[in-house]
């Protein structure tokens, strides 16, 4: 199963035989959001497999960054790597 973040493109999934049966509140490890998270009823997971698209699913894009900003996260991951050992 996969669950998808309303506030931005990240999407998480969850094996079938770990998803709840009770909803949550989960939040996003990117962008830090959180909201209550409706599961689908057990006996409705098998069926999950087989569906293809759904109505509320939107495409999950890798953003493009300009080469400036490249540049500059790559510095600070390198400095802060740095910093850490």
């Amino acid at each position: 199963m996969e669950v998808f973040c309303p506030n931005c493109p990240q999407r998480y999934r969850i094996p079938i035989d770990r998803v709840p049966t009770k909803p949550r509140m989960v939040m996003c490890n990117t962008c830090g959001n959180t909201w209550m998270q409706h599961f689908p009823k057990p006996g409705s997971l098998s069926a999950l497999g087989s569906i293809k698209t759904h109505g509320n699913i939107r495409p999950v894009k890798r953003p493009i960054y300009p080469k400036a900003v490249l540049t500059v996260l790559q510095e600070e991951a390198a400095l802060e790597a740095k910093l850490r050992s």
